[in-house]
């Protein structure tokens, strides 16, 4: 329905694809899909004929990554769905959605981007900055899993 030439993890690098946002909700019983928004480029959102042509619906526009996770997590409380915290990739490391994030009462990791400015008690600098200032001792290597590009961690 909405195939464009865009960015995808899972194709490894841009390629002809949909690309969606999705949420999980994980504990020790498992984990399940519990919402999904189909991401539209701003190209294709906008393209009139196009969207007529595959039936997309006039209410269905463009918006960023994080604002589609950030109305899911709304959804998700509203529906009395809790949860303590949430995980992003770097995509989701912006400042509105950890704030939605302070405000719905979740903890959160999201990656940064390594030129993301940390402020501490003495200055402000990068990411990569204030790791270098940790000690090797305060860090921990751990796998994450297999993925398509071989063991990740």
């Amino acid at each position: 329905m909405a195939a464009a030439r865009q960015y995808s993890g899972s194709a490894g690098g841009e390629d002809l694809c949909q690309v969606a946002v999705h949420l999980t909700f994980a504990s020790s019983a498992g984990h399940c899909l519990i919402g999904r928004h189909l991401y539209f480029t701003k190209e294709w959102a906008g393209d009139e004929e196009r969207r007529e042509l595959t039936g997309v619906p006039d209410e269905l526009c463009f918006a960023a990554k994080p604002r589609l996770a950030a109305d899911m997590l709304h959804a998700a409380a509203q529906q009395g769905i809790s949860a303590s915290f949430f995980l992003g990739d770097e995509v989701y490391g912006g400042r509105e959605l950890r704030t939605v994030c302070r405000e719905l009462g979740l903890g959160y990791v999201v990656k940064v981007r390594s030129n993301h400015q940390v402020t501490t008690p003495a200055t402000k600098l990068s990411v990569t900055k204030a790791a270098a200032r940790l000690p090797k001792r305060a860090w921990q290597r751990t796998r994450t899993g297999a993925g398509q590009k071989g063991v990740r961690g």
